[in-house]
């Protein structure tokens, strides 16, 4: 994990000098955490930088650095592909995703992958949009025409709504709520490093969470604190969690 952050801050260094010398420079498809990781080198640079996924609120963004003007979307280097995406199949995210790692592609190259009205959208580095075009032809056995998609994506994120009782907004406290643990298997949740907040790893289970924050938690999901919306009789916090779905 430390010699993947390193190897990531190299890379973002030298995008930077890049940027420096060639007026602009793009990431590949960066992670929230990989984002959390390289953001503070990218703001501290003096750069302008634009943070990017291909539509607002995408999980997995670009981010274009320049040394002399906002990078404007429509500049970034990626591409929109879809194919039609029947119910019926029951292909989901880690299918498409695996169809596309089985060609040999790097995860890097891959945005978010979203279904949207009976299709299935994928957001991919403009480099390999023709590979993907002419070879993506099968998922999860079932047969695929994948097509360049030049609209405006209008996506929505689903959410399941969970209300949760907590004594306080400690990171412990609300993990145990909504990951159903008892407190001290919250903590080593916590500190096993199975938690991410805001991207971010957060090994300090006494760490106070605000609404907005997002938790994701290894093999159970991705959560956003929204709100607190009141207290019960014996004093303890009612808080409102969304569930990415």
């Amino acid at each position: 994990m430390i010699e993947q952050k390193t190897l990531l801050l190299a890379k973002t260094e030298d995008l930077i000098r890049l940027a420096d010398k060639k007026g602009m420079a793009f990431t590949h498809f960066l992670s929230e955490s990989e984002l959390a990781a390289v953001m503070p080198l990218i703001s501290g640079s003096g750069f302008a930088y634009t943070v990017f996924g291909g539509y607002d609120g995408a999980q997995r963004c670009i981010v274009g650095i320049s040394s002399f003007e906002t990078p404007l979307r429509d500049r970034f280097p990626y591409r929109v592909l879809r194919f039609k995406a029947d119910a019926r199949l029951n292909i989901v995210h880690r299918d498409v995703l695996g169809a596309l790692m089985s060609l040999g592609i790097k995860r890097e190259l891959v945005g978010d992958i979203i279904f949207n009205d009976g299709y299935c959208y994928f957001f991919v580095g403009a480099s390999i949009a023709d590979f993907i075009i002419n070879n993506f032809f099968k998922v999860a056995n079932s047969s695929v025409t994948p097509e360049v998609f030049e609209g405006e994506i209008c996506f929505e994120r689903a959410y399941e709504e969970l209300t949760c009782g907590v004594t306080s907004m400690r990171l412990d406290c609300i993990t145990a709520a909504v990951a159903s643990r008892s407190r001290s298997a919250a903590e080593n949740m916590v500190l096993s490093g199975t938690v991410t907040v805001n991207g971010t790893e957060l090994r300090k289970k006494d760490a106070m969470l605000k609404c907005g924050d997002i938790l994701t938690f290894r093999r159970l999901g991705k959560y956003r604190i929204d709100s607190v919306i009141g207290t019960t009789k014996k004093g303890r916090l009612r808080i409102r969690i969304l569930k990415y779905i």
